[in-house]
């Protein structure tokens, strides 16, 4: 028996979330072999700070084979000023368009408005036009653009207060995004809000103000709080996750399974044989060093009705885990996948060295020698910038096959 289940969101007990409801669309925003870039301030260039966001979606996504670029640049605008270095903001926005065609995006996500904000709401239409003039180059690339809006103000445990006015600017500026988003032709995206953090502390993680919070400023999301939001952001993208379960019905030959493909075997009354794989590679572990809570260690739950008395063996990939009674199999037990949480972790650092490699490779530390104004010193080691360019690409292969989640045997037969 084989079954392909549909998927829902993962929705831990920390955190609630709700997605608005513009993002729906019935067309796929990914496309087989898609080149994504991701383009923005500080929220894009810190993603690679945990690399969560981009470690779920490369699961999530793994059978279109994503490929992603990081452009994010803190304190970035639509003029591209940030990028400017020693020159004018024309330079920065010409810097921009060269990293653009670097890049080579085939979809672009741009998620700009937050240094904006500062503005006010007059500022609004300085962003407009500028917007519109980034969509349109973006586009003159062959790409194909979305357009991520605003963060929502995040729940803290610190007392400082939210300020009224700047989430008044944010609005507006929210409110722009999704216009011109219908102006351009381009999709929008809401962005995600995070509501609660996670349970408080411990007394010895008290003293960190960093302890098991999303956000410490209400704004800027900790590594907790990019791994919070990677599963919601998933989702607003087209694809969400579901908790692995499966059941099964010894006496009716029957067997339901959600989160997994999954076949199972009755080879006897006290044998059963099942192989299976997640729709998703599972995720990471909840980031430890800033003191949050530790992630649910079962991974896949198994329920087992209609098993004659006895004691029955789990085994997992050949070894066996543990032991349980045909009450506690008929009630469900839990069983960890430690190896495939190796996997996962393995693809996060792999996104990691991917993402380490591109940076240097269109932002390289000291690139005031290698191309600016003292080039003529060092200006000969040029040459090995583009060097980066196959190790990026070794990486992207291998980031498409760990997404990818394995394929698991489970045998449950009758303890000697």
């Amino acid at each position: 028996m084989r079954w392909t289940l549909s998927l829902s969101a993962l929705l831990l007990s920390m955190i609630m979330a709700t997605p608005g409801a513009a993002q729906k669309s019935s067309a796929p925003l990914f496309q087989s072999g898609d080149r994504v870039v991701l383009l923005g301030g500080a929220f894009i260039e810190r993603l690679q700070t945990g690399n969560y966001v981009e470690c779920e979606i490369s699961s999530v996504f793994a059978s279109e084979s994503l490929t992603f670029r990081n452009l994010g640049w803190g304190g970035d605008n639509v003029a591209g000023e940030s990028r400017a270095v020693f020159g004018s903001v024309a330079d920065g926005y010409a810097r921009l368009l060269r990293d653009l065609k670097l890049a080579a995006p085939t979809l672009t996500i741009l998620h700009y408005g937050s240094t904006d904000i500062g503005t006010g709401s007059e500022g609004t239409e300085q962003f407009r036009s500028g917007l519109s003039r980034l969509v349109a180059d973006v586009k003159a690339t062959g790409s194909r653009v979305a357009l991520l809006g605003t963060m929502p103000p995040v729940p803290t445990r610190s007392r400082l207060p939210i300020s009224e006015a700047r989430n008044k600017a944010r609005l507006a500026f929210e409110a722009a995004i999704m216009e011109m988003a219908k102006e351009l032709n381009c999709r929008y995206l809401t962005m995600p809000q995070l509501k609660g953090v996670a349970p408080p502390p411990s007394a010895s993680q008290r003293r960190s103000p960093f302890a098991a919070t999303a956000s410490i400023d209400g704004q800027q999301l900790t590594a907790f709080g990019y791994w919070s939001i990677a599963p919601l952001l998933s989702e607003l993208l087209g694809r969400d996750r579901e908790a692995r379960s499966l059941l099964i019905n010894v006496s009716r030959d029957s067997s339901t399974a959600n989160g997994l493909d999954a076949q199972v075997k009755l080879e006897s009354d006290n044998r059963i044989a099942i192989e299976l794989s997640g729709t998703h590679l599972l995720r990471p572990d909840v980031p430890r060093h800033y003191g949050s809570a530790d992630a649910e260690t079962d991974d896949l739950l198994v329920k087992v009705a209609g098993l004659a008395r006895g004691q029955y063996s789990v085994a997992l990939d050949g070894t066996i885990q543990f032991t349980a009674s045909h009450a506690e199999l008929s009630r469900g037990v839990g069983i960890e996948l430690a190896s495939e949480r190796r996997q996962a972790d393995q693809l996060r650092a792999t996104i990691a060295r991917k993402n380490e490699y591109f940076f240097h490779r269109y932002r390289p530390q000291n690139e005031t020698y290698l191309f600016l104004f003292r080039k003529h010193e060092q200006g000969n080691n040029a040459v090995e910038i583009p060097m980066f360019d196959p190790l990026v690409e070794d990486q992207d292969r291998l980031i498409h096959q760990l997404a990818k989640p394995p394929v698991h045997q489970i045998i449950i037969s009758l303890a000697n």
